[in-house]
């Protein structure tokens, strides 16, 4: 972040906050005061209620907290898990360049024509997130893995000046490598989403896996050669969802044998196949998992649905209990390495092409 900031704790504030962590998510991390800005010394005015945007919210931020009412101000900020910081003062350069940062767009379906020209001359580079719906235990959406890899695509593309693509979220083998599928032990899942156990079995879905399969490759084949037509040098994919990565690094072997699209290279990677650090890790809704979206996205992390039954056995969770290990920190500092190497390797695949950025 820019400029300077200045942070003085309240712990008074926090009694009637601080409690168990688990009970505390329900408490939106950010609460915002009435400030006053400078905009211009020594003049001062009020302004209105500041608006804070998380990570998952802040277009250009990578990761940092952002402020769009000015570069002044006061605010009232709660730590994570249930603690509440006090009043924050930051100083984050001037007003247009904060509200450049803060309103420039990543995701190519917002753009109008001349924004993407103007940004594809830059770094012609595209993240597109990978996932589906699948149960990831009781207490995350069952988006998780098409959501943390949307929210860690926009990052990236962010930090880079390239572009964050739709998330592709359908298509994918639905009676095989699914919870749903394969690991629903006496029907634990099923019955806890109120569906039958048959829906997830080929008979029921009337295609047989190796064509599901052969579907979802082509779906990415399609997609690789519409990102060539679209003037993009560089496609990372994020394989929110493990098992896709293996077919998909099928479907690029097939586009890289393509003379005509030899302009375009592609990748396809997992969390910790981008990042290749022990602070970086996967599971199936386990701490890792749990701690990223708790990161990106703590609207769709609900631990305290556990209350009362901190002891019990999960359900179709594999990985630490994130219960006891899952953390908002755990998941910021992954995150921000994941992020950092999908937009290196983004650079070393234009570099391939004999590209610029």
């Amino acid at each position: 972040m820019a400029g300077w900031g200045w942070a003085a704790s309240a712990s008074s504030a926090a009694a009637g906050v601080a409690g168990a962590s688990i009970v505390s998510q329900r408490i939106r991390p950010v609460i915002c005061w009435m400030g006053f800005i400078f905009s211009g010394m020594p003049r001062l005015r009020p302004t209105s209620v500041g608006l804070l945007l998380p990570p998952s919210e802040s277009y250009r931020s990578a990761g940092r907290w952002q402020r769009v009412a000015g570069p002044w101000g006061f605010w009232a900020g709660a730590a994570r898990q249930g603690m509440v910081a006090g009043a924050v003062l930051v100083y984050d350069g001037p007003v247009r360049w904060l509200k450049r940062r803060a309103m420039e767009k990543v995701r190519y379906q917002d753009m109008l024509p001349h924004e993407i020209v103007a940004r594809r001359r830059r770094f012609p580079a595209a993240f597109i997130g990978l996932g589906g719906l699948e149960w990831h235990g009781e207490h995350l959406a069952v988006g998780n893995d098409a959501l943390k890899a949307e929210k860690l695509c926009e990052l990236a593309a962010a930090a880079s000046g390239g572009f964050a693509m739709p998330t592709i979220w359908y298509g994918e083998p639905r009676t095989t490598r699914l919870m749903e599928a394969n690991h629903n032990k006496n029907g634990l899942i099923t019955d806890k989403m109120e569906l039958p156990a048959a829906n997830f079995t080929t008979r029921h879905f009337g295609i047989s896996e190796a064509d599901q399969v052969a579907f979802y490759q082509q779906l990415i084949y399609h997609v690789l050669v519409q990102m060539n037509t679209l003037g993009m040098k560089a496609v990372c994919f994020l394989s929110g969802h493990y098992p896709l990565k293996e077919w998909v690094d099928k479907a690029i072997a097939r586009f890289h044998r393509v003379r005509r699209f030899s302009g375009t290279r592609a990748y396809c990677g997992i969390e910790f196949h981008y990042a290749d650090h022990p602070k970086v890790g996967g599971d199936h809704a386990g701490h890792w998992e749990t701690s990223y979206l708790w990161y990106l996205r703590p609207d769709c992390v609900d631990l305290s649905v556990f209350l009362g039954r901190q002891d019990e056995p999960l359900v179709g969770v594999g990985g630490k209990d994130p219960r006891k290990f899952a953390s908002v920190e755990l998941g910021r500092s992954a995150c921000r390495r994941i992020v950092r190497s999908m937009v290196a390797k983004a650079h070393r695949l234009i570099a391939e092409v004999g590209g610029k950025a």
